[in-house]
């Protein structure tokens, strides 16, 4: 069932590691182990969602859902500020994928 959205939230990360290595930004998940990050409430909300998702199959679409739903807001938020052209059209891909995800998190809630 998740298969196909972890796939896609690789290729998404690939997508930013480039960017950042395009801008000389260092990346802060370099040598990191998945699900480890190294801002204290990054991971704190990591930690918190993931502790929410494994409870059911429900609780993982729902879960699926706030992690979206989040992504939305910060992705509609960072494009006000971005004048890079690279950089928009990375963020607006991520912003469409974020509402792909959301509705098929419904999809898969039935409704």
């Amino acid at each position: 069932m998740f298969t196909r959205i972890a796939a896609a939230e690789t290729r998404h990360l690939d997508a930013i590691r480039t960017a950042l290595a395009a801008y000389g930004v260092a990346d802060p998940t370099a040598g990191k182990a998945a699900g480890t990050f190294a801002t204290p409430a990054v991971q704190a909300s990591y930690d918190r969602l993931l502790a929410q998702g494994t409870a059911s199959q429900d609780a993982a679409l729902r879960t699926g859902q706030a992690a979206e739903r989040a992504d939305i807001t910060a992705l509609s938020t960072a494009l006000k500020g971005l004048t890079a052209p690279r950089l928009q059209n990375i963020y607006t891909n991520l912003l469409d994928a974020s509402r792909a995800h959301l509705a098929t998190f419904g999809n898969w809630l039935g409704g």
